[in-house]
């Protein structure tokens, strides 16, 4: 199945070889490459700007996006709305590299998580209620006040350099209970497992005035079964033609159009679609700023 990877043929971009090599599993091979699902249903599952830190601003006209706003001491987070107990989910992140200084941590936490605390420092990961990454130091972090942090991921050649891309994804396994990194669609293995029979939300650990950090929600597999055929049929499709030139190589056949729409209709990602917009937003960024009591200002 790791020949179907839609992503076999993108470089690795300066990706160093890993420790263990995890392939893709077909599950998770089929999600990334699912169909765009409407923004609507992408913004359900933004951040929420009811259960983030006092510092925090999520956009009051595009909330995929929070913002650390006020230049102080402290460390500041922001859960998703949504949070998950079951099914196979996908969240991009688009956290800028040059805009990254310290503190960077991106995972899931419980509802039990908190959101503040005084000094600059990873707070998600900091107890057993969140299990985060730390994208500049490439560390794992859960309850590191008594079990200390480990790499991720593992490169074979531990002095390996190596900065994670602008654009990356979270892929969340309620049903097996793990969390892993996916980089130009290649499984950087299992950060932790353990996880089943907790309800997990997205969360983002920012210390620094004018962090921006979006998620895009990318969708879910729900059933412990096998993938529907027609999701695996699209997949194969796309595999064996090519994702960029599907919709061409499709054309002529003797396919119905809803059937053609549907195979060549590609996932929606940051990195086709948001740095543009995002550039436009910070223009504005400083004249609304949605409050902690939903206050204009």
């Amino acid at each position: 199945m790791a020949a179907m990877n839609p992503y076999a043929n993108f470089p690795n971009r300066g990706l160093p070889q890993l420790d263990e090599e995890t392939p893709l599993c077909p599950k998770i091979d089929l999600l990334l490459d699912m169909p765009s699902i409407p923004k609507s249903y992408a913004t359900t599952h933004a951040w929420n700007p009811d259960d983030c830190a006092p510092s925090v601003d999520v956009d009051l006209f595009e909330d995929t996006i929070c913002r650390s706003i006020f230049d102080s001491d402290d460390t500041r987070c922001c859960r998703g709305r949504v949070g998950f107990t079951e099914g196979i989910h996908c969240w991009e992140i688009y956290w800028p590299k040059e805009i990254r200084v310290k503190n960077c941590v991106v995972g899931v936490a419980t509802k039990e998580a908190p959101l503040h605390c005084s000094g600059k420092t990873n707070l998600v990961g900091k107890n057993k209620h969140s299990w985060g990454w730390d994208i500049c130091n490439r560390e794992a972090l859960h309850d590191t006040d008594t079990q200390g942090v480990k790499p991720y991921p593992v490169f074979r050649y531990a002095d390996a350099e190596f900065t994670i891309p602008d654009c990356f994804c979270i892929v969340l396994d309620m049903n097996a209970g793990t969390i892993a990194i996916v980089i130009n669609g290649k499984s950087m293995g299992i950060m932790f497992d353990g996880l089943e029979g907790k309800t997990l939300y997205p969360i983002v650990n920012m210390t620094t005035q004018g962090d921006d950090v979006s998620m895009r929600y990318l969708g879910k597999l729900d059933t412990w079964g096998p993938p529907s055929l027609l999701h695996m049929c699209r997949l194969k499709l796309r595999s064996h033609y090519g994702k960029f030139f599907i919709a061409k190589e499709i054309k002529d056949k003797e396919i119905p159009e809803d059937l053609k729409e549907f195979v060549a209709n590609p996932p929606q990602y940051f990195y086709t679609l948001h740095p543009s917009k995002l550039s436009q937003i910070r223009q504005r960024k400083n004249l609304t700023l949605r409050c902690p009591n939903n206050w204009l200002v």
